[in-house]
């Protein structure tokens, strides 16, 4: 006499199994994004309930669909299940070898159906398949698992040591039983109480997976709020946690109470306006008018105050963040006082710069590495007779000859390769008359010593090379007359003299020097 109806037995377990894949599959809806590999076991459920309805449709459908593709998915499921075991825990691994094995299972479950058929054999097949099988399960929930997560992982791997005691157990049956039945719907009563063991089992797997998985969400949920205060408390801008809809300051970091001045204990369930924060409340309806409207601010620059009074400049950013289904803005402020005073000096100190080297009456100008104006003063933009603004973005080609920009340009590049200055005479032609300077190009560097431009500096040397050209034409008018007085010679000595020490002026001794 049977224990219980086998057919009862599968159809409790079918519809075990249809509960139990609604249940993962709305688990997978909602954690798919959180958790890999919850849909694999999805399909593992998909597939054990897909083989117990093929089970029960037994001696109405074909055997080999009945008795073999039935058994193989449901074998096959285990192995997705396992799979997507694996990716949920990051300890993915060569599945070649459990391939072969299904592969081999649904041969041998054929050969037995239709070359020599035994129900026993075909039972005794699935019971190796659900040890081998359940045994890497098990294994890798109890074992590979890494320490940390192995509480969330025990109860899934317990379940699947039951898998595998009750495969045993079929195991053993095989050869101290009788062996002798033949349609599975009459097994008897041990295998009645091995379906009945699977279908608890099965709704313990289920039980345990959800546990698992939401024990890892309230872990994973753990470790984010465990990082978001260290990262809170850590950051050295000032940051506050209020509610959008109250004003109250929820919470508060080191930084806040270091720009700020107010401790903890000053802030928290105040308000923004009690506190006295905003040196403008037109910037803070402007803050609250942007959030409704972005639900963020990056950036905005606002003056505030400090608890003494004192105004701080700061870069105010804020994000509306959702804490257990309420509203709240996370707001940082980056306290720039000391850089905007260092800018201002610096722009103050650069505005006195440039309006000094346009009241220079020396030419000053500046080029990039291409030969490009980037700056040129007053002086400069005069003696080459263009407006600044049509100078500058210019290159040297633009404003002079061709002749005259190439030796200029020589120069910068000079300087841009060698990074030292260089010194040279250029002439500048303006209304039929040439103009003489002298040009020093100096390098300007970065802070890693990078030459980003050249500056040059002019110095109008007209009016001595005038003099050296008349003094030197003087000198050879004198030199012509063969019978010199007494006078004559003294005046051409006093001349020599005077031409020397002119030449020495202008850097051309060496090559110009008259011997006395």
């Amino acid at each position: 006499m049977e224990f219980l109806d086998m057919k009862t037995i599968i159809f409790s377990s079918l519809l075990t199994n249809i509960v139990s894949t609604l249940v993962l599959f709305l688990l997978w809806l909602y954690s798919r994004k959180r958790f890999k590999g919850i849909a694999y076991l999805v399909f593992d459920f998909c597939f054990q309930t897909i083989a117990f309805l093929l089970i029960m449709l037994r001696h109405k459908i074909p055997d080999w669909i009945s008795f073999d593709l039935s058994n193989t998915l449901a074998v096959s499921g285990i192995l997705i299940g396992y799979m997507g075991l694996e990716r949920f825990l990051n300890k993915k691994s060569f599945q070649f070898h459990n391939y072969i094995f299904i592969v081999l299972f649904a041969i041998v479950h054929i050969w037995f159906t239709f070359i020599d058929p035994s129900l026993a054999i075909r039972n005794l097949n699935v019971a190796i398949a659900g040890l081998f099988l359940c045994s890497q399960c098990a294994w890798l929930m109890l074992f590979r698992v890494n320490r940390n997560i192995r509480s969330l992982t025990s109860g899934v791997g317990i379940v699947f040591i039951g898998y595998c005691i009750i495969s045993i157990s079929r195991i053993i049956k095989f050869f101290i039983a009788d062996n002798s039945a033949t349609d599975f719907f009459h097994s008897g009563t041990f295998e009645s109480i091995v379906l009945i063991s699977y279908q608890m089992l099965f709704i313990l797997f289920t039980y345990t997976l959800v546990l698992m998985f939401t024990r890892g969400l309230l872990y994973e949920i753990s470790s984010q709020d465990e990082k978001f205060s260290k990262a809170f408390q850590a950051s050295p801008y000032a940051l506050l946690l209020t509610s959008y809809s109250k004003g109250k300051i929820i919470d508060v970091n080191a930084g806040f109470v270091n720009i700020t001045g107010y401790t903890t204990k000053q802030v928290i369930g105040k308000t923004s306006i009690e506190l006295n924060l905003w040196e403008n409340n037109n910037d803070r309806n402007e803050v609250l008018r942007d959030l409704a409207k972005n639900e963020s601010i990056k950036e905005k620059e606002i003056i505030f105050r400090k608890k003494s009074g004192e105004l701080l400049t700061g870069l105010f950013s804020a994000e509306i963040i959702l804490i257990n289904n309420e509203k709240c803005i996370l707001s940082s402020i980056n306290d720039i006082t000391e850089n905007k005073k260092a800018q201002e000096a610096l722009l103050e100190s650069e505005i006195k710069h440039r309006i000094l080297l346009d009241e220079s009456t020396d030419p000053i100008f500046s080029f990039a590495p291409d030969g490009t104006y980037l700056y040129v003063n007053n002086a400069f933009a005069l003696g080459v007779g263009i407006d600044k603004k049509d100078i500058i973005g210019k290159k040297i080609w633009d404003v002079f000859s061709k002749e005259e920009a190439d030796k200029r340009f020589a120069a910068v590049k000079y300087v841009f390769e060698n990074g030292i200055e260089k010194v040279i005479e250029v002439k500048v032609p303006k209304q039929n008359i040439d103009y003489y300077y002298i040009t020093t190009v100096k390098p300007i560097k970065d802070l890693n010593g990078n030459i980003i431009s050249v500056v040059c500096s002019s110095k109008n040397i007209t009016e001595r090379k005038q003099a050296e050209v008349s003094l030197l034409e003087q000198l050879k008018e004198l030199e012509r007359f063969n019978d010199l007085t007494v006078d004559r010679e003294l005046r051409m000595i006093e001349l020599k003299k005077e031409v020397n020490k002119l030449l020495q002026e202008i850097g051309k001794e060496e090559k110009y020097k008259i011997i006395d």
